[in-house]
């Protein structure tokens, strides 16, 4: 015939030292989440610099196009303009 153990109920040391590891598990899982979400934080803080800059960066480059156009249009103006009418232009 097989033994059958009995359940038998814990100690009171048992059942303390049970409920420190079980508060132990629970606040590493909580400061564990915490890590989690901070480090989830800061990866979209800096894909938010990243963006922010690229528009920057891409405002920027329109900028000097829209400038170089404009130096462009200047000259050919310029251009268009008789040599007896440059001189005021120049001083304009």
């Amino acid at each position: 015939m097989p033994f059958i153990q009995k359940k038998v109920p814990p100690t009171e040391e048992e059942a303390a030292l049970q409920a420190r590891q079980d508060a132990w598990r629970a606040l590493i899982e909580e400061q564990e989440k915490e890590l989690q979400e901070q480090e989830e934080k800061e990866k979209l803080a800096e894909e938010k610099r990243r963006l922010k800059q690229e528009r920057k960066e891409k405002i920027k480059q329109e900028k000097e196009k829209e400038d170089l156009l404009l130096i462009e249009a200047i000259m050919n103006k310029r251009k268009e303009i008789p040599l007896s009418n440059r001189f005021i232009f120049e001083i304009d």
